[in-house]
């Protein structure tokens, strides 16, 4: 008796342990059915498995390179002379100048076209790309900050112009919303005659809530003035502050750059968010009157001209800011309005349904 009860004990036993792998591998396939099913709105987090360069080529001709032309007036006035800003309004300010000269800036970034409609153009950037100051103030400096009121210098812009590369007529771009604050900016222009076969954005604009920890992305801009492709992958999700981290590599000129994740089910690239920053230190360094492209320098000769403090910045590479296309899709949102009632109707392309 002992013996039939161990032997049915063992059988029951058996019995058991078959049932639980069956119970515990049925949860996982309907668990694993489960992800399947709502990772179905997901981006991938690796490299496509399929061929994207047709893709990528086609998106290719919707980003372009932007560049900021600015003029500025700036006056120099001497220690001595204790201009503060309730003197720049007065009579015979510009007599106590020490010097007047007139300096040209120009900025570059990258811009998507998100409509084109053969009478308007749209394109999506970043604000400090498309932005300059107004006035720039230097201020002549003491131990005692309180003392700190006497202007050193004031630059005061008088020409500002935007040009779009590769578009017809693409110096008559214009501001049509920004928001320095999330750094985002819609440029855009409109034609008197039709202007057809300019190249937009036809993918889909995504969902950055969808974005994971190791969502792998492509980026799409115009780093140093070159077009290139580049990736990096989520490091940090997005947040109420409209950005998310990644390690893409960022350069100048990258600024409104895309990013593109590719989803899960289908494999199609959809627009996640844009390239607005990276991580880096100031410093600064002397500098001869001409830059290297005007005048060559030899080392070998002591130099005696002017001497100028310019700023040097190190890039730490490797840590980029996104604005996230929920961020976007909102500013558009609290503009949609305004953009609408000047004629520029961006609802298609955010997945609004026009009225």
């Amino acid at each position: 008796m002992k013996i039939l009860f161990h032997v049915r004990t063992k059988v029951l036993f058996v019995v058991i342990v078959c049932w639980s792998l069956i119970t515990i591998s049925c949860s996982y396939k309907s668990n694993r059915q489960l992800q399947s099913q709502s990772s179905a709105y997901r981006y991938r987090t690796g490299f496509p498995s399929d061929n994207v360069s047709a893709e990528l080529t086609s998106i290719l001709t919707s980003v372009k390179r932007i560049i900021n032309y600015s003029s500025y007036r700036t006056y120099i006035f001497d220690n001595d002379a204790k201009v503060t800003l309730k003197d720049l309004n007065s009579e015979g300010i510009h007599e106590r100048t020490r010097a007047g000269i007139v300096t040209n800036e120009a900025t570059e970034g990258s811009a998507l076209i998100i409509c084109s409609n053969g009478k308007n153009i749209v394109l999506l950037t970043c604000a400090h790309a498309v932005r300059a100051a107004d006035t720039i103030i230097d201020w002549y400096e003491y131990s005692d900050l309180g003392n700190n009121r006497y202007i050193q210098s004031i630059s005061i812009r008088f020409r500002q112009q935007l040009y779009v590369r590769d578009i017809p007529e693409g110096s008559k771009f214009r501001e049509l919303a920004s928001d320095t604050k999330n750094d985002i900016a819609f440029i855009g222009t409109e034609y008197t005659e039709p202007v057809n076969n300019i190249p937009f954005f036809k993918n889909k604009c995504g969902n950055s809530s969808d974005l994971e920890w190791g969502s792998f992305l492509y980026f799409v801009g115009y780093p140093t003035g070159q077009q290139m492709v580049t990736h990096g992958i989520v490091s940090t999700l997005p947040q109420k502050a409209g950005y998310f981290l990644t390690d893409a590599l960022f350069n100048e000129g990258f600024s409104g750059g895309i990013a593109l994740a590719v989803t899960e089910s289908g494999g199609n690239f959809e627009l996640v968010g844009m390239a607005r920053s990276v991580a880096g230190n100031f410093g600064y360094m002397l500098k001869p009157e001409k830059e290297n492209h005007e005048f060559t320098y030899n080392p070998a000769i002591p130099y005696t001209g002017n001497v100028y403090v310019n700023q040097k910045k190190d890039i730490s590479y490797g840590v980029t800011s996104v604005v996230s296309i929920n961020q976007i899709r909102q500013f558009y949102t609290e503009n949609r309005t305004r953009l609408n009632d000047t004629g520029y109707n961006l609802d298609e392309f955010f997945g609004f349904n026009s009225k």
